[in-house]
């Protein structure tokens, strides 16, 4: 596992912008599930930005991927109103126990994931990068867990690779791809990990390529 791969938190403008213009790149020129008209500056936003905190992976000092962690607001997470959810309450198929813990912890020990992306042929970026920075975001701020909707595919390797990716919901499809709605624990990530997949379960806790202080701060785009 390439220790020329950083992570860290995009805090400056400079970096959140940079990460903004990859997301422009993927999702609205090379998947074009979105109309590049509609970001004439070549900059992909939302609304929910200024609630998300911006993890970036880098290569070679650049950048190769990353994603948004949102917290809740007065906007809610961005995926409730597409599954007709109001986390913490979960539906249907979720084991009793996962739903009492997050009912204890409510909205503010849960983050929604978004935007995972990468460059092209940055698979490696979507498996073990991706849950040593969740593993880190959290254990940083005290997350309990993440909720997602995410690529189906990816999902699928997650199972591969024993990644315990909870669905809560049936597939559905979602900015150009179906998607599963799931979640993660973080005691989950660790537990598991360590006891099916000791290799990623030593890098996740590897901090020798986790850069910078991992704790959020108020307001995303004025960090």
């Amino acid at each position: 596992m390439d220790n020329g791969v950083i992570m860290k938190i995009a805090r400056s403008s400079q970096e959140i912008e940079l990460f903004q213009r990859l997301l422009f790149q993927v999702y609205c020129c090379e998947l074009k599930w979105h109309d590049p008209l509609r970001f004439p500056a070549g900059i992909f936003s939302d609304e929910y930005d200024a609630h998300g905190t911006f993890i970036t992976v880098l290569k070679g000092g650049e950048l190769v991927g990353g994603f948004r962690m949102v917290k809740d607001s007065a906007l809610g997470f961005p995926h409730e109103p597409l599954l007709s959810l109001k986390l913490p309450r979960l539906n249907g198929c979720v084991d009793e126990p996962v739903k009492e813990k997050l009912m204890d912890v409510g909205r503010g020990g849960l983050r929604e994931i978004t935007r995972l992306i990468s460059r092209r042929g940055g698979k490696r970026l979507l498996t073990i990068d991706f849950v040593k920075s969740v593993y880190w975001h959290g254990s940083s701020n005290g997350v309990t867990a993440y909720f997602m909707a995410i690529d189906m595919s990816f999902f699928l390797l997650c199972q591969q690779l024993f990644i315990p990716l909870l669905p809560i919901d049936v597939p559905r499809h979602c900015e150009g791809s179906w998607t599963v709605p799931c979640i993660v624990l973080v005691e989950d990530l660790v537990n598991v990990m360590k006891e099916r997949n000791r290799g990623i379960w030593e890098y996740m806790t590897d901090g020798s390529n986790v850069v910078g202080d991992w704790r959020e701060r108020t307001g995303g785009l004025s960090s």
